[in-house]
């Protein structure tokens, strides 16, 4: 939920996993939610509503290990002026129509939805509130294009049983090589109000050192790519019960961030 004066929002900020790319997805239809915008001024207001990139709006910052999304038109609503009567609540329903263009399996974005309000005659001000929402596109191995985005992952999800090895692949779509570093669990940078949340029904990994990595540290150059083995080493007896998620951290000697979700199943 977010407030801000006389205006309150909810959600105050949401997570889309595995939204498909070149259908509509619904936000009420998939999750069973509105965006809800609250009043509680004594007077009617006409709030406009519209996507943004972060950088344009609100904070101007966004989760780690997630890029801002390409168009904040890949976003819609049903509406995109709502007027509210005094102490009323209005009802915002919002849409994804992804391209179904390959590039963009296994992406990690960040986008804004800003509900900002239009000043009354004499009013310099209105309120407005800007709601961070990440979008986390269907994954995917063998699409045969580059992923999307600075650092690309293929896939952006990985399950493993025990002693299973799995393949991540890493793009480097900068203009020059960079030295990456990896990193399994929780990243060392966090918001204090908003962090990279666990998929419903799974729980923390009781200890990341049951994944291998065949590398923790390499050199990609302009345009290449690195092929990365995890594999799960479980316990002969735990008295943990899955199934578990961690993430595959990658960061770039630039400060880039992506992840990977990986999933531990028994």
């Amino acid at each position: 939920m977010a407030r801000g004066g006389g205006l309150t929002v909810e959600p105050g900020g949401l997570l889309l996993q595995k939204v498909p790319l070149g259908k509509v997805y619904d936000l009420h239809k998939e999750t069973g939610m509105y965006i809800k915008v609250y009043n509680s001024l004594d007077r009617s207001v006409t709030y406009r509503i519209s996507a943004q990139r972060p950088s344009e709006g609100g904070s101007g910052r966004w989760m780690v290990g997630y890029e801002e999304i390409p168009d904040p038109d890949f976003l819609s609503f049903d509406r995109n002026e709502v007027v509210i009567e005094p102490e009323g609540v209005g009802e915002v329903n919002l849409s994804l129509k992804l391209p179904d263009e390959p590039r963009y399996y296994n992406q990690h974005w960040a986008v804004t939805v800003a509900i900002e309000g239009q000043p009354a005659p004499g009013e310099a001000f209105a309120l407005a509130a800007y709601l961070p929402f990440e979008i986390e596109t269907e994954s995917r191995t063998g699409t045969g294009v580059r992923p999307w985005g600075k650092i690309g992952v293929e896939p952006a999800s990985l399950t493993l049983k025990a002693a299973e090895k799995g393949i991540v692949r890493i793009y480097n779509n900068e203009g020059r090589g960079h030295k990456y570093k990896l990193l399994v669990g929780v990243p060392a940078e966090t918001s204090s109000v908003r962090q990279t949340g666990l998929t419903p029904d799974y729980r923390d990994v009781p200890d990341v050192n049951w994944i291998d990595m065949s590398h923790k540290e390499f050199a990609i150059q302009q345009n290449g790519v690195q092929d990365v083995s995890l594999t799960a080493r479980l316990p002969y007896k735990s008295s943990a019960t899955g199934p578990w998620e961690t993430f595959l951290w990658v960061e770039s000697d630039s400060g880039e961030k992506a992840f990977v979700r990986v999933y531990i199943v028994q």
